[in-house]
């Protein structure tokens, strides 16, 4: 799938990702596989780009290009065919990938549809994954990623992708207060779902959670007594997984804000903290936050990472 080079520069706007990926990058951490979810409207086509290029060393060069135009043998694009990623798309991958006396340097391949693998592919895909081989990184792009076979989920590095439309989608959301419509549009929900949360109400306590975050963070309070009355919320692993995806949205913000100033976000005054965090500290938070999304989704004790998440809050 050949990117024009001016959309691919619009990945620039998802700072957090490209953190965290630097991050591991620099620390010689880099996952041997990634596997990125979001919708069709995401970044995340671009981004998984973005990971084959960094790790060739090729940003702003002609390399670049001709990865972006599927033109360089070292960066390989599948996709499906008839909604579908047959088996033999990926013994042939294997096959290509295999041979490595034409090709020197690291590989990468990218399959958009790892939800549309069956289950001959899919198992086909899982031992190769399982068996890394150190100069090759999949890159695994995805739209539901309930479709995705959790033994393929739990060898991957998962990273969520949001649309750049979510005020648009608040319009149609029906709700007093405009926070509470924005906020819900951050989450991983169908419109539907969306509506139904907003009319159940608990968006609201969500919403009190992160101002309470920001506010403790602000007066370097300790946490635990802060959300004491909160603990039906800390300790359902659904909410925990909102609150730490909202986390992620605006930390994202206060770590873009250090570069362009950003508005306020759910009347929370982010461009404030810009000036309290470094970027050092920012680039850390997102990469935990992140690490703590994928331990939460693979059943680690929801208890824990409340309390590894309220550690790093409070070592500011």
């Amino acid at each position: 799938m050949a990117l024009s080079k001016d959309n691919f520069k619009n990945i620039y706007n998802e700072n957090d990702k490209i953190a965290y990926y630097e991050k591991t990058l620099n620390e010689g951490k880099s996952s041997h596989a990634y596997l990125l979810c979001g919708s069709p409207r995401s970044k995340k086509i671009d981004f998984a780009y973005y990971i084959a290029i960094r790790g060739l060393n090729a940003l702003d060069t002609h390399l670049e290009e001709l990865i972006l135009k599927d033109e360089f043998q070292n960066v390989i694009y599948i996709t499906s065919e008839n909604n579908i990623i047959t088996k033999d798309k990926i013994i042939s991958l294997q096959e290509e990938l295999n041979n490595t006396s034409l090709v020197d340097g690291k590989r990468y391949y990218i399959i958009n549809g790892a939800d549309k693998l069956n289950v001959q592919s899919a198992n086909s895909l899982l031992k190769f994954i399982e068996e890394p081989n150190s100069d090759v990184t999949a890159i695994l792009i995805c739209e539901n990623l309930d479709k995705v076979l959790d033994t393929i989920k739990s060898r991957c590095q998962i990273l969520y992708f949001k649309d750049d439309l979510n005020e648009d989608i608040a319009k149609k959301l029906q709700s007093d207060d405009d926070n509470l419509r924005l906020l819900v549009t951050y989450l991983d929900l169908s419109l539907d779902e969306m509506q139904q949360a907003l009319d159940e109400g608990w968006p609201r306590d969500l919403l009190d959670t992160l101002k309470r975050t920001f506010k403790a963070i602000k007066e370097k309070s300790v946490f635990d007594p802060l959300f004491k009355d909160m603990q039906h919320f800390m300790n359902d692993r659904t909410y925990m997984g909102y609150y730490l995806e909202m986390l992620i949205v605006l930390f994202s913000n206060i770590y873009e804000g250090k570069i362009v100033a950003k508005d306020n976000l759910f009347d929370i005054d982010l461009q404030a903290f810009t000036t309290i965090f470094e970027e050092k500290y920012l680039e850390e938070v997102l990469f935990k936050l992140h690490e703590f999304k994928t331990k939460l989704d693979f059943n680690c004790n929801v208890g824990l990472i409340r309390d590894l998440l309220f550690a790093l809050m409070e070592a500011r």
